[in-house]
């Protein structure tokens, strides 16, 4: 059975899409020194948790992520980076930087390469040659990472086989980074009911599914393995489980490093909130 052709009016973000500038200086200013402190930390916090957010969206988000930000910090504007893709050996037109730009933003906007409404994949409005092109159009990035960068993201910034289309749970439905490919809705639901057979939430969880069909519950923790003894979630972590006629083994300290920075965060913004709620709400 021929795959059926995607709808790329569905899958690419339209050129006049406006982009919009939040404008937070003005409100920043005239928050008191306490008061800034706190939003500091709590927007350093929400930028650490964003990278888990891209890894949690789709195996190419981080690596897309990663080749962007190189790009980007490397020129002094967006501006310069477009003149140069306009002017220089790239020779590319204004629609296309455009499209380069508007693939990018929403990517941005979105974290990630699916839309935060509809759960549907975008891909650039340009053939992948001409994104190559400007993203190596100008700036001072290492060419051998962008390379790397690129051969490890390009591909898949472009697929839209029908699994790939949209988010989803189980091969009719869509990928998902929350479960192994192997997993379905039955390994969902057996696996929910065994979490709460031992008080925990499905809630910041992964689950992988080996081909023997046993189950690796990851917690996402900034505490990895530890003595079995030292507390209640660790003694769990000790030993397999069997639930259901099925086995599950529980492993913490998923996105570890992530975690602890959006950790070490929330506790310097903490030291400056201005009431007993603030306090508790963190």
């Amino acid at each position: 059975m021929a795959e059926s052709q995607p709808d790329m009016s569905v899958h690419t973000i339209p050129a006049d899409t406006p982009v919009v500038n939040l404008e937070a200086t003005k409100a920043f200013d005239g928050l008191t020194p306490m008061e800034r402190r706190y939003a500091y930390w709590l927007s350093k916090a929400d930028w650490e948790g964003a990278k888990i957010c891209l890894l949690q969206t789709s195996p190419e988000s981080a690596a897309i992520f990663a080749l962007f930000q190189l790009i980007f910090s490397s020129v002094a504007s967006v501006e310069e980076l477009v003149q140069a893709a306009l002017t220089g050996p790239a020779a590319l037109t204004q629609d296309e930087c455009d499209a380069a730009l508007m693939y990018a933003a929403a990517f941005y906007g979105n974290v990630g390469n699916y839309k935060s409404f509809g759960d549907t994949k975008f891909v650039p409005a340009l053939v992948p040659a001409k994104m190559r092109a400007f993203l190596g159009a100008g700036g001072k990035a290492d060419a051998d990472k962008v390379e790397k960068l690129w051969e490890k993201a390009g591909a898949r910034m472009y697929s839209l086989p029908p699994r790939q289309r949209q988010l989803g749970l189980g091969e009719a439905n869509g990928i998902s980074t929350y479960f192994s490919s192997n997993c379905g809705e039955e390994d969902a639901a057996v696996a929910g009911r065994f979490l709460e057979s031992l008080d925990l939430s499905p809630y910041n969880t992964r689950l992988l599914k080996s081909s023997g069909g046993e189950y690796t519950v990851l917690l996402a923790s900034a505490v990895g393995a530890v003595s079995p003894s030292s507390d209640a979630v660790g003694a769990l972590c000790s030993k397999a489980h069997s639930f259901e006629g099925k086995t599950f083994v529980l492993r913490r300290g998923d996105y570890a490093p992530l975690i602890a920075r959006v950790s070490a965060a929330l506790k310097e913004a903490l030291r400056s909130t201005a009431n007993e709620e603030q306090t508790k709400m963190l």
